[in-house]
């Protein structure tokens, strides 16, 4: 058992103190006494000591037995009858006696703290005495105005003085942890009535006394009366105690460490019920619990850490509760109370409240827990190929780009290598052959680059190394040969399951200024060269200004063709594919896509021509075009009834443009759309070049009102490190893993930890390609907030669009 915090540690100087001076004054009071003592009088006023002791107001509020004897008032007869010097020993052997009597009569034992408190009282029935005995004047029988004020000066002092002695002392004890002063404020405040109903039973048993002592028989009923509004008042402050208390302990849950939680939790249960000790176990795994212990002791309280595989309890707790949220069980809070002591209804109550309130806090600390690790590892992994340990390709991109950003006009150097022929080596060898190849590979890589190079792998069987040329006279030829050497370094044979294998590389090459190309320019033009050195140009190859890809013309018609189709409507034909709310059925948004039916080539799809469009100078006009017809057929929508927020898939080139939030503010405009109706959808690849300008376009987007959407989450470049960049609205989960998750548990994970992880950030997850029943029920059991996909409606053209919207909230409304 390990300690983990000592909240407060005791010091028994000041009680001990108080111990000595309270002997002193009781013992060396009648000896300084000047005065002839009257024995009636001392036994009189040693009765009224012990009566008011033992006839002193006790009752349980909450888990204490709350405590009110009449002091100031027997200080005040006392005084009035005994010389100054014997007051004190009067009024402590009046506690001692009517004390001593109680605990008889309840059959419960003497403690420490009574004698503490006897020698507490004596030393305020002496500051109390010499009050009234240096205002005091005349015989001693008299009832003058001055003796009463006396009396009464002399009640106070009484008082004031045992605040301060009870409150250091607790102070010094550990049981108080509030500033002296204010602790003595808070009791002075708390107390003050009942000090003046004390003072003024005090007064009137004086005058009684002095003047007709039949009267005294009215006292009792006006002390009864005076208790029972002592009581009232007393549950009162306890309620607002415990409800502050307990906002207390409410307020210092909110921490996100599930040990700081429990130590709040501890140390809070153990001051708001005055409990003996506590526990909580934090349920880990079936049969494993994590423990935190807590005991009041008077040092305050110290809580210990607990492991164990069970939750022993050497006896059973005084009360427990088992700690949950939304019906899931994460611990259980379990306490105990000192001998004679237990929780009443309202007690329990509070005690209900602080298991929910610590429940809530708990599954937020180990969510936060299990977050933080879900995100260093998608950390590590978003930046780290796995199966070589080499960086991969999205590292590649974000430090490369950096690198070029800090070289300036440095030349630089991306090598790409890939492997010949690996396929067959996959095919004849196996797969962990080919992983085999891969390793080695990737070390040679490492082995062969300088302590400053980037070596990533970028794609199945390609690495890539990026280099600084500084002060290299000829960087070309430079590159050349350097890559001649490194085809010469991995061209060599392997040992793959236990044959001899010759492996061969092709190197492409791609030069220039670091300020005259992004990273992702660099690995356009190495892979071309590469791919070209593939086709037997040789080991290596140099990007060329002149290198284009094979079939070149037929792409520049292909563009040509697309820049008239976009002066008619006829060609380009605007789909529709609606998402719905798994919660209600209920359609949400609709994702605009382009088709294109070309004159000669037939229907061509996306992929069969916005590559295309994304390399050339028609991106910007395209995605205009696209923009301007899908925010057309939102007002269409909207002026039909059916208000539905479109979605339009960026290029990543897109966000290079600057004037591009300002064309989507004219076009909302124009069409008199709402910005939060239109969502657009971007990759990580749009924005790990870190360019500042598509920081500022994003931005400028928000800005508008316009929400953003990323696109195929959880595959290629997407990760939780994009989430942390970029500010989004809604997160697309890929169609990969939701084809998977009913057959692959790990795909089944990723989609859980997506939604989650959605739901903790506050955006929406939708899930992509939704083909079967089964996809959509699992979604469902997740809490995914909405799927699209062919089991829900193939996309449709945009004239049969409002038809669909309508049927499915028709048929929405019908199931629910």
């Amino acid at each position: 058992m390990t300690d983990i915090v000592a909240v407060s540690r005791r010091s028994f100087v000041a009680p001990l103190a108080t111990c000595v001076v309270g002997v002193l004054v009781m013992i060396g009071g009648p000896f300084a006494a000047a005065s002839p003592i009257r024995w009636p009088q001392v036994a009189t006023a040693t009765a009224v000591a012990i009566v008011a002791q033992f006839a002193a107001l006790r009752f349980r509020q909450g888990t204490r037995t709350v405590y009110f004897a009449w002091g100031e008032a027997s200080l005040i007869i006392v005084a009035y009858l005994v010389p100054a010097g014997w007051v004190p020993l009067v009024i402590g052997v009046g506690f001692a006696a009517g004390h001593g009597l109680f605990l008889l009569r309840t059959n419960t034992r003497w403690t420490v703290s009574k004698t503490v408190n006897i020698a507490t009282l004596a030393i305020c029935g002496a500051a109390g005495a010499a009050t009234v005995h240096a205002i005091r004047t005349g015989s001693r029988d008299d009832i003058t105005p001055r003796l009463i004020m006396a009396l009464i000066l002399g009640g106070v002092v009484y008082f004031l003085v045992s605040s301060l002695i009870v409150n250091a002392n607790s102070q010094a004890l550990g049981i108080l942890s509030t500033p002296l002063p204010s602790a003595i404020a808070r009791t002075v405040v708390d107390k003050l009535p009942m000090v003046a109903g004390n003072v003024t039973v005090g007064i009137l048993v004086v005058v009684l006394l002095a003047r007709d002592r039949m009267w005294l028989l009215l006292v009792p009923p006006v002390a009864v009366l005076m208790h029972q509004a002592y009581v009232y008042r007393s549950r009162i402050a306890d309620e607002r105690r415990l409800w502050r208390d307990f906002a207390d302990i409410a307020g210092s849950l909110n921490q996100l460490d599930e040990r700081s939680v429990a130590v709040a939790a501890l140390t809070g249960t153990l001051r708001l019920f005055k409990a003996e000790s506590a526990e909580i176990w934090v349920d880990r795994s079936p049969g494993e619990a994590r423990g935190y212990r807590g005991r009041a002791e008077l040092s305050g309280v110290d809580v210990a850490h607990l492991t164990s595989t069970t939750a022993p309890a050497p006896t059973p707790p005084d009360a427990s509760r088992a700690l949950t949220i939304g019906g899931q069980r994460v611990g259980e809070l379990r306490v105990w109370m000192p001998v004679g002591s237990s929780l009443d209804s309202r007690d329990n109550m509070a005690l209900s409240a602080v298991a929910d309130a610590l429940a809530s806090a708990l599954h937020d600390a180990l969510a936060h827990h299990a977050l933080t690790k879900l995100a260093a590892r998608s950390l590590h992994d978003s930046y780290q190929d796995v199966l070589t340990g080499v960086a991969n390709r999205s590292s590649l991109l974000t430090e490369g780009a950096d690198k070029l950003r800090a070289g300036g006009r440095t030349a630089v150097v991306l090598y790409v290598v890939g492997i010949n022929r690996f396929k067959e080596v996959n095919d004849t060898l196996g797969p962990t052959a080919g992983d085999d190849l891969l390793r080695i590979t990737a070390g040679r890589l490492a082995a062969f680059a300088g302590t400053t190079d980037l070596v990533a792998r970028i794609g199945g069987d390609e690495f890539a190394i990026l280099s600084e040329l500084e002060g290299v006279a000829d960087p070309l030829a430079y590159a050349t040969t350097h890559a001649r050497s490194l085809a010469e370094e991995l061209t060599v044979a392997t040992d793959l399951a236990g044959l001899q294998v010759a492996v061969e590389v092709s190197v492409g090459v791609a030069v220039g200024r670091a300020d005259e190309f992004d990273i992702a320019e660099l690995v356009r033009r190495s892979g071309i060269a590469m791919r070209r050195a593939k086709r037997g140009a040789g080991a290596i190859a140099v990007f060329d200004a002149s290198d284009t890809p094979a079939g070149s013309v037929d792409r520049l018609s292909v563009l040509v063709d697309l820049r008239e189709a976009m002066e008619h409507d006829d060609q380009l034909v605007l789909v529709v594919q609606p998402a719905v709310a798994l919660a209600t059925g209920q359609p949400i948004a609709a994702e605009t896509l382009i088709r294109w039916n070309h004159p000669r080539r037939g229907a061509l799809v996306p992929r069969d021509f916005v590559d295309l469009v994304d390399q050339s100078d028609l991106v910007m006009p395209f995605t205009r075009y696209v923009l301007d017809r899908a925010l057309r057929l939102a007002d269409e929508w909207c002026r039909a009834g059916m208000p539905m927020r479109v979605s339009v898939n960026l290029s990543p080139r897109s966000l290079s443009d600057p004037n591009l939030p300002g064309d989507v503010s004219d076009l909302l405009k124009r069409y008199g759309v709402e910005p939060n109706m239109l969502t657009l959808e971007i990759t990580e690849s749009a924005v790990v070049t870190g360019q500042p300008v598509v920081a500022e376009v994003l931005a400028a987007l928000r800005a508008h009102g316009v929400q953003l959407a990323v696109d195929d989450f959880g595959s290629g470049f997407s990760s939780l490190t994009f989430l942390a960049r970029v500010q989004v609205d809604e997160v697309k989960v890929d169609s990969t893993f939701v084809a998977a998750m009913t057959e692959s548990a790990e795909a089944a994970a990723i989609v859980r930890t997506t939604v989650d992880l959605g739901r903790r950030l506050g955006v929406r997850v939708v899930a992509e390609g939704v083909e079967t029943p089964a996809q959509r029920s699992a979604l469902e059991d997740l809490g995914c907030f909405a799927a699209q996909g062919w089991h829900i409606t193939p996309p449709v053209r945009a004239e049969d669009a409002l038809e669909v919207l309508h049927a499915l909230s028709d048929a929405a409304n019908g199931e629910h």
